[in-house]
């Protein structure tokens, strides 16, 4: 009675083991509602699998898990959660896979101890401790490898996928052997799966550091254009200047002719008409620090030409971080922005920002409104256009490096970055 009781309680560890294993490959959160998903997915494969096993037995549960189990969750991971078709079989097959050592753990409990029962507490103590391993350790690891392009997430998935189709064809066999024997020919699959997390957790690393390198020498490429944008918005601003000083005289000729003449209104149009050239090369003071200010008043210019409506709240009394790391947050926040909105109807055609002093910290806010509603894949918006996204990841960096929190929200029709630092 209790090796039976054991059984379906293991059965049903694996397959939860295997949904939430798969959910953390996919990067899919633990947020109330993906758990309320998962549950239905468990409770209806769960009864699937027992009705299977009441109407034909055992070996046909097994012959049907792909129909049961494996194939709805790739299903579930394309259509709810929008993944790639690459990225869902990756991770079901290596959620699969995973769950292989508590597997030949439990085969060599049953080989030494030649219990039912000491087989399947093993293989369950097993799968507890290495899917909690899997969840909190492995699989940030993986599904951000997963999370590629389509080409190097399958060259990645390779073994996964191969182990999958081995195991199927070769488990009813190899459940007529003996158990020590079964231990002997599942070592090398264990071997494998343990070898694969590991390569993949020291690849990762490796990869992590060239990505680093390569944003590295982004930032500095971004830093060194906002950089000369600058310095050509102050020459044009003081090419403008030198001109108007230049005509300065003849425009107080003209004004006094006309005064003379007692044309009054051409007069003040003429003043009028100057004041708005002079206004024009005016860089706005929106706050105490210049780089801010120059980079506020380079993006009203852009929406200025652009007839985008561009709204300021800035309340900033001290500015104590990092010019550079801050004013590539702010041009690349801005220029999203601009993008997004710049061929939008004339409703949408709008941007704010707001920069504000919290206490001791800073808060950055820019956000816009939106036709197309944007994707997020754990917090971080996407996009599936080429050259694109690169901006947004510029600012996740440079907001890590600063020790500051970033969050991308969608609400009510418009799409908001939120910096705190």
């Amino acid at each position: 009675m209790a090796a039976t009781l054991l059984y379906y309680f293991h059965a049903a560890l694996l397959l939860v083991t295997e949904a939430f294993v798969s959910c953390s490959l996919a990067r899919v959160r633990f947020a109330k509602e993906n758990l309320l998903v998962g549950s239905r997915f468990i409770l209806i494969s769960g009864v699937a699998q027992l009705l299977v096993l009441y109407l034909s037995g055992e070996d046909m549960v097994w012959k049907l898990q792909p129909v049961i189990v494996q194939i709805p969750l790739c299903l579930l991971f394309i259509f709810k959660y929008k993944r790639p078709i690459s990225t869902s079989v990756a991770c079901v097959a290596s959620a699969y896979m995973c769950c292989q050592p508590a597997n030949w753990f439990g085969l060599v409990a049953l080989t030494l101890s030649e219990s039912i029962l000491v087989y399947l507490i093993v293989e369950i103590v097993t799968l507890l401790g290495f899917s909690c391993l899997l969840v909190f350790m492995f699989a940030p690891v993986l599904s951000k490898i997963f999370d590629k392009t389509d080409f190097s997430t399958i060259v990645f998935a390779v073994i996964p996928i191969i182990y999958y189709i081995f195991d199927y064809m070769v488990s009813p066999q190899v459940d007529a052997i003996p158990a020590y024997g079964r231990a002997i020919f599942e070592f090398m699959p264990f071997f494998i799966c343990v070898i694969y997390l590991v390569l993949s957790s020291i690849y990762y690393t490796e990869y992590e550091k060239n990505v680093h390198a390569a944003m590295k020498e982004q930032i500095i490429t971004i830093a060194s254009e906002q950089q000369e944008k600058e310095i050509e918005l102050l020459k044009d601003k003081n090419h403008e200047m030198q001109v108007l000083r230049h005509d300065l005289r003849f425009f107080l000729n003209n004004l006094a002719h006309r005064i003379q003449n007692d044309d009054k209104e051409t007069a003040l149009k003429m003043i009028s008409e100057y004041a708005e050239l002079v206004e024009s090369t005016y860089i706005n003071r929106y706050c105490i620090n210049d780089t801010i200010n120059y980079i506020l008043s380079s993006s009203a210019h852009k929406c200025e030409l652009h007839h985008i409506k561009f709204e300021t709240e800035i309340e900033l009394s001290q500015f104590n971080h990092d010019e550079l790391q801050f004013s590539c947050i702010l041009s690349n926040a801005l220029d999203n922005a601009l993008n997004a909105v710049k061929d939008a109807a004339d409703d949408q055609r709008i941007i704010k920002v707001m920069i504000k002093d919290i206490n001791d910290k800073t808060l950055l806010s820019v956000s816009n409104p939106y036709s197309k509603k944007p994707v997020f894949v754990d917090g971080m918006p996407v996009t599936d256009r080429t050259g694109h996204g690169y901006g947004t990841q510029s600012i996740v960096l440079m907001t890590e490096r600063m020790n500051g929190n970033y969050q991308f929200l969608d609400q009510d029709g418009w799409f908001i970055l939120r910096i705190v630092i």
